[in-house]
């Protein structure tokens, strides 16, 4: 039978492995960014008209553009 300090030892060492597993599977993927497609001005426009400035960047930040990108974009499209 396993004492209580053994399972705890056990159990930490799972939950290391676990983390450093993830960690590694994150690294190791290619940045989402790159599989975003670049918008056309004429779409974000009309979605700027449609919903708002401040929506419209809340939505492009859940699609998973960063800042920089936007802003590139907004400069970009004159928006």
């Amino acid at each position: 039978m396993m004492t209580r300090e053994t399972r705890l030892a056990m159990l930490a060492i799972v939950a290391w492995t676990l983390l450093i597993v993830t960690l590694a599977q994150c690294m190791a993927s290619p940045a989402h960014a790159i599989d975003i497609p670049r918008p056309d001005c004429e779409t974000v426009r009309t979605y700027v008209r449609q919903h708002g400035i401040v929506i419209a960047y809340a939505r492009a930040l859940a699609a998973g553009y960063s800042p920089r990108q936007i802003r590139e974009v907004r400069r970009r499209c004159g928006v």
